[in-house]
């Protein structure tokens, strides 16, 4: 008895890991605020950002050009 409610149990719990894979995206952003840079991400892929407006409301805007590029070197730029 106490080895199946141990195996339904482990079999409940189990949890299987799932990252993200390395989306390829393509963007051509001139001159924009950082904050729209992060909102066209999150339209072409499944990435979500959380951040405070108020320590990217003065930053300079920026130009990303990008063609076929995971997401993590996109956001290196």
């Amino acid at each position: 008895m106490r080895l199946t409610i141990a195996c339904l149990l482990v079999a409940c719990l189990h949890v299987s890991a799932s990252g993200y894979s390395q989306d390829n995206i393509t963007l051509n952003l001139k001159s924009v605020e950082l904050r729209k840079a992060f909102i066209a991400i999150e339209k072409k892929t499944d990435y979500r950002f959380l951040f405070d407006e108020t320590l990217i409301a003065h930053k300079p805007k920026i130009d990303i050009q990008v063609t076929e590029r995971p997401v993590t070197e996109v956001l290196d730029q």
